[in-house]
């Protein structure tokens, strides 16, 4: 079995949280492409993801891992999706 590489990123980076805002703030534009695309009879994405952030308390402490989910969905107020990654 391959080992999966994890990545650390500090989140208090500005560029990150930039990314972050303008995942956010396109996100619409996203979900506008992927219910068109979900109404297709000829697929023209082979894969569509989302990354989402997965919080856990340990010894008193909020751990947040960041994974990848696809066969995304959208009610209007959640994501929810198909989980990619592995929890570590």
């Amino acid at each position: 079995m391959e080992e999966t590489k994890i990545f650390y990123a500090d989140g208090e980076n500005p560029k990150m949280i930039e990314a972050y805002k303008k995942a956010q703030e396109t996100f619409k534009y996203f979900w506008r492409e992927l219910s068109w695309e979900y109404r297709r009879i000829v697929p023209g994405l082979d894969v569509a993801c989302v990354k989402l952030a997965f919080t856990q308390e340990i010894d008193n402490e909020t751990v947040v891992e960041h994974m990848w989910i696809n066969d995304v969905n959208f009610d209007g107020e959640n994501i929810y999706g198909i989980l990619v990654n592995d929890p570590n």
